[in-house]
């Protein structure tokens, strides 16, 4: 597989220190989307399975992910990296004032395995795709 990730030179604030003059980042660049269709398709010619059984897999995971975080409970997957849930909420004075009120959002994070991180690492870069961010 080759290993190569397109990126632009985007113009902005230093998020650390947003008070610096602006600065160039890199950022990474899309060049393509990949649904669960080709996705499936590319997986079944590397195994024994057809394109939709490798669909309903997926389906079936993503079924099970998301009932198993409903149960409140963290879900990893050995080579990929683990998924949770985050919770936001506003201010309460005392717990007891606290109430379902006072959450304003859930969140779906991912935190990727060290395999999988070694595996994105340091990709060929190709680019930069001078793309000029407008102030």
């Amino acid at each position: 597989m080759k290993k190569e990730m397109t990126y632009s030179v985007v113009r902005k604030v230093d998020p650390r220190n947003p008070e610096l003059t602006l600065g160039y980042y890199a950022k990474a660049v899309s060049t393509a989307h990949a649904d669960l269709r080709q996705i499936g398709f590319r997986i079944s010619r590397k195994c024994s399975l057809t394109r939709a059984e490798v669909e309903s897999v997926v389906v079936a995971l993503q079924d099970e992910i998301t009932d198993s975080l409903l149960r409140g409970e963290r879900v990893s997957i050995t080579g990929l990296g683990t998924f949770y849930l985050s919770v936001s909420s506003r201010k309460a004075t005392t717990p007891e004032a606290f109430g379902h009120a006072h959450i304003t959002g859930c969140k779906l994070k991912f935190t990727q395995s060290k395999a999988f991180g070694r595996r994105l690492a340091l990709p060929l870069l190709t680019g930069p795709k001078h793309r000029r961010n407008r102030p």
